[in-house]
């Protein structure tokens, strides 16, 4: 009786144990990564090269047209590029990019910066023409003046302006373009070109407008037409530091970098830029007297602003090839001589 007992609890084991389902085989989690959640592209256009790295098949997606990729679908670690088109408008542009696999979704955000965009040429009274770009909201020459008389409705009414004065003060100009008058640096590898678009240096009197700039000791309470064509003005530090504004915050191109949009893409003792305005910054040099030194190395601009607290001095707007930011303000004593680009009143 008792192995009875024995054999039918022993069959009975086997038979539940035979019920018994197995164990379902652990499924592997998806897992997605990415080595970027956001891109800032120029306004010229550009691209981003993205690695994504996953144990599954993936797709990418691309909300506007402007901003392709490629390729669309991968699987397991992989990369993908997204190319953006350049931006035809002034104002700064949004995408979205999806990377997907069937349980996760990431994004990645792309910046597309404000584009070039060109204005009417603009002509002085000397029948010189010059093109003009938008930088945001604000009209400004793409060239360096060279004018050398002042419009009828200029705060100078009509006056040639002189070559050189006793008086650095007094209104004087310096011709960029003459090699002879170079003190030399460093190497200089602007084209003949761009040495031609150099313009002409102009000390403060001569920018603003003044007889004698020692005499002008506080803020002007209104725009200086100075040297500037018609409907046209010197620039204040205000709007120089503006335009740094624009590029750097609003357009997205960082802080520190404004130079490096605002630089030809050649000329440059080193460092040229990206000339992502077409605001074709030449690096022109700065004068005293006749003599001219820096070119190829600096381009200085001249502002309508005096130095806070140094009357003696003028704040302006400087490139250097070693610095990618527009240094704003810098100073300058009135007595040398800067480029100068005018902007529409």
């Amino acid at each position: 009786m008792k192995k009875i007992v024995l054999f039918l609890a022993a069959a009975t084991a086997l038979l539940l144990s035979a019920c018994v389902k197995p164990e379902a085989e652990p499924q592997e989690v998806e897992f997605l990564r990415i080595n970027k959640v956001e891109v800032n592209i120029p306004g010229g256009g550009g691209e981003a090269n993205v690695t994504v790295e996953s144990n599954t098949s993936w797709t990418v997606k691309s909300n506007e047209n402007w901003a392709a990729v490629n390729p669309t679908s991968g699987s397991g670690n992989g990369s993908f590029t997204i190319k953006v088109e350049a931006n035809p408008d002034t104002e700064r542009d949004m995408a979205k990019i999806t990377v997907s696999t069937s349980s996760v979704s990431l994004e990645i955000r792309v910046s597309r910066a404000a584009g070039a965009k060109s204005g009417p040429d603009v002509t002085d009274c000397q029948g010189n023409k010059y093109p003009t770009v938008y930088i945001g909201e604000k009209l400004w020459m793409a060239e360096n003046l060279k004018a050398t008389k002042y419009s009828t409705n200029s705060e100078r009414q009509g006056a040639d302006l002189s070559i050189s004065a006793s008086s650095k003060t007094k209104p004087y100009y310096a011709i960029t373009s003459d090699k002879n008058n170079w003190i030399i640096e460093h190497e200089v590898k602007l084209s003949d070109e761009q040495i031609g678009k150099l313009g002409i240096l102009y000390n403060w009197a001569a920018a603003v407008g003044l007889e004698d700039g020692s005499t002008q000791t506080s803020e002007f309470t209104s725009q200086r037409q100075g040297i500037c064509p018609d409907g046209w003005h010197i620039p204040t530090l205000t709007e120089w530091e503006e335009m740094i504004a624009q590029i750097e915050y609003n357009d997205g191109y960082g802080k520190g970098t404004a130079g490096t949009h605002l630089k030809t893409t050649t000329g440059w003792y080193e460092n040229t830029g990206t000339d992502s305005y077409k605001f074709a910054a030449l690096p022109a040099g700065q004068a005293e007297g006749v003599k001219v030194f820096s070119v190829g190395d600096m381009g200085v601009f001249q502002s309508a602003t005096l130095r806070s607290g140094q009357p003696t001095s003028i704040s302006v707007a400087q490139l250097r090839y070693d610095d990618p930011a527009l240094s704003c303000p810098s100073a300058r004593t009135k007595n040398l001589a800067l480029s100068v680009r005018c902007v529409k009143n």
